[in-house]
């Protein structure tokens, strides 16, 4: 995978993952060619790529399932994105997930993405358990939007997204479109790829 950058203090599983799902979206393109793009859509949409990239990877997975959720001293219920298990690595990780979606020109990206990955991280907390053996993230989808034919460069995108420190954040990847998919795209606003900005909880 061509863009990501990684705290290589995590678990080398995430990192894994991340190529996994940059595999994941590149099959779907070649199938679908410029009938559709995957991460055109929602949160939940792209969740479950995600979880489809792990499922290869032999991953256990569990979307938007029901537990209780802690508010304040209290217990209510709720629900939570996703959860991975692997058995391999005796590892258990909850996500909590988020969307933003910006025009591919923004110089802001920081500003605009910190708030919304704190969120995530603040709605993980919620769901974790008290085992030291369990990981809990925050993840934010970051859809460019408009990209010129003729003027975007993915690296010099790549310069503000993959700046992990500027999110105080544990990775960052960017899954690019090829050209020749995204360019013909009409009803996707220009939409060249889509980006993931990730922060453990722990």
């Amino acid at each position: 995978m061509k863009y990501l950058e990684m705290d290589r203090r995590r678990p080398k599983l995430i990192e894994n993952l991340l190529e996994e799902w940059d595999k994941t979206l590149r099959e779907f393109e070649k199938v679908m060619t410029v009938e559709d793009l995957p991460y055109i859509y929602g949160e939940r949409t792209n969740i479950g790529f995600l979880a489809a990239a792990a499922t290869k990877m032999g991953i256990i997975v569990l979307e938007e399932y029901a537990l209780q959720k802690r508010k304040g001293r209290l217990l209510k219920p709720g629900r939570a994105d996703l959860w991975l298990y692997s058995n391999k690595n005796s590892i258990d990780i909850s996500i909590e997930a988020k969307l933003k979606t910006l025009s591919w020109k923004s110089r802001k990206l920081p500003e605009l993405i910190n708030p919304i990955l704190q969120d995530a991280v603040k709605e993980v907390d919620k769901v974790r358990p008290s085992e030291n053996s369990r990981y809990s993230l925050g993840i934010v989808f970051v859809r460019p939007y408009h990209a010129n034919l003729d003027e975007f460069e993915p690296d010099v995108f790549w310069n503000q997204l993959g700046d992990r420190s500027s999110f105080k954040a544990d990775f960052c990847a960017f899954h690019l479109c090829d050209y020749e998919v995204w360019s013909q795209q009409e009803n996707h606003e220009g939409c060249p790829g889509i980006g993931i900005v990730g922060k453990f909880l722990k």
